[in-house]
């Protein structure tokens, strides 16, 4: 048993720290939801041909204006508060802004998806220059935070086998009697 809590409690820490987000996903989530977007924003970074796109899902956005309190808004200005947040929020370095709400002013009843892509250039033109302190180099290998979870079949392996051999150990010792189950 003891070699089985040794492979095990890598696995476990593996779990947690994987499922942990971190200090930079935090405070986008938070920017988010100080324009009014949230319902378990989802915000994730892709490479494609053109650059990095800052992916940002998000359920729906309420007006943050007192006369609108609380009312869903429209696509276009929903995908206006995202890009406001993202572009003042520290994050990578990122090209084009992919923006998914759910649930818009145009359909209230209906969860079904729909996307707007603006572009920096967009952004600055609406918003302003961008500080350059707000953005970070993003790492060649990041995944979104999905790069631990690669590791848990070699890890789960590693475990089954620490397992079949501590419990062919414990039998041939005689601490553990095999007991068949035989149905007719």
């Amino acid at each position: 048993m003891y070699l089985l809590r040794i492979a095990l409690t890598p696995v476990a820490l593996l779990i947690l720290i994987s499922g942990c987000a971190g200090s930079a996903q935090r405070d986008l989530v938070q920017a988010l939801a100080e324009v009014g977007c949230g319902g378990v924003p989802a915000v994730e970074y892709q490479r494609m041909a053109s650059g990095v796109v800052l992916s940002v899902s998000v359920q729906e956005c309420v007006g943050a204006q007192p006369r609108r309190t609380g009312e869903l808004v429209g696509r276009d200005e929903a995908a206006r508060a995202v890009g406001r947040a993202m572009w003042s929020t520290p994050t990578h370095r990122f090209d084009s802004v992919m923006v998914t709400v759910y649930r818009t002013a145009e359909d209230p009843d209906r969860t079904r998806p729909q996307s707007v892509v603006l572009e920096r250039d967009q952004l600055a033109a609406v918003f302003g220059p961008r500080d350059p302190a707000l953005d970070s180099p993003l790492p060649l290998d990041d995944d979104g935070g999905r790069a631990a979870w690669r590791y848990l079949p070699p890890l789960a392996a590693v475990g089954g086998i620490m397992l079949v051999a501590g419990m062919a150990r414990a039998l041939r010792a005689g601490r553990v009697l095999p007991v068949l189950i035989i149905r007719r």
